[in-house]
């Protein structure tokens, strides 16, 4: 796309979105806003891919009270969760030995560990790279459906309840 179109593209999309936020507060407008000029760029969305590249928008989004989260956040400026640009990491990185792999589970007897012991050592350090989560959860072993993910998204479950910090309930039905 050139530039005078992506710029007449990204005009459009920051006047919807002003035109929508009149109910927000000032922090989810700013949200709001950002998450449109990054869409305007052709940025990936996707919450593991914000996680990485703009980490201080994630912040701000999930420091609004009562809480908000991302998928609200982007359906607020206007736009579908599911067709969103995302962008999947291809590799992790072994904490041990800075590696990049796709998976760490073998890689780790290498250094005469397993999963749970690294994981204890290293908090929030992934095991499986996104891109290899996000093909399991594509196929089934019969060829047939997706899998579902063995837990649903966290963020609607979230309750706004104790002002929306840390109280998790569980989906209807489960």
């Amino acid at each position: 796309m050139s530039r005078p179109a992506r710029s007449a593209e990204a005009r459009a999309t920051l006047t919807k979105v002003a035109r929508r936020t009149d109910a927000l507060s000032p922090a989810q407008r700013k949200v709001v806003a950002q998450i449109a000029r990054l869409q305007a760029r052709g940025e990936p969305l996707n919450l593991t891919a914000v996680k990485r590249r703009h980490p201080a928008l994630l912040e701000a989004t999930y420091a609004i009270v009562p809480f908000w989260g991302w998928k609200r956040a982007i359906e607020a400026a206007g736009l579908e969760y599911a067709r969103l640009k995302v962008s999947l990491a291809s590799a992790v990185e072994c904490r041990l030995c800075g590696r990049e792999l796709g998976a760490l589970p073998i890689h780790l007897a290498a250094h005469g560990t397993s999963v749970e012991p690294y994981v204890t050592e290293y908090p929030g350090a992934e095991i499986v790279c996104e891109e290899l989560r996000a093909r399991y959860f594509m196929r089934s072993p019969d060829g047939g459906r997706a899998r579902r993910p063995p837990v649903p998204h966290w963020e609607p479950l979230w309750s706004a309840f104790g002002g929306g910090r840390g109280v998790i309930h569980r989906a209807a039905g489960s």
